[in-house]
């Protein structure tokens, strides 16, 4: 009787280790999955990181090109209106 006992427990006890061991697997799976997913959203962030660094390049060249325009538009009005010989 004993042994059957112990012949149910082995028996019920390998079936546990077999379901543990595919539930191992599977969140094996689902852990990859998800740091595949964390790589290609911080690759996304990156890429809009730097279009964002891109843009703000390109407005503060614009803003100093306006500056040195404006600064040499201001030199001539100047010189034309203090310049002795204009009418």
């Amino acid at each position: 009787m004993e042994d059957d006992h112990n012949i149910a427990f082995a028996r019920q006890l390998g079936q546990v280790e077999g379901r543990l061991s595919a539930l191992e697997q599977k969140l094996h799976v689902l852990e990859q999955r998800i740091e595949n997913r964390l790589t290609a959203i911080d690759a996304k962030l990156d890429q809009l990181t730097a279009a964002l660094n891109i843009g703000r390049g390109g407005w503060k060249a614009l803003a100093v090109l306006g500056a040195a325009l404006s600064g040499a538009a201001a030199l001539l009005a100047w010189l034309l209106d203090h310049w002795r010989g204009w009418p």
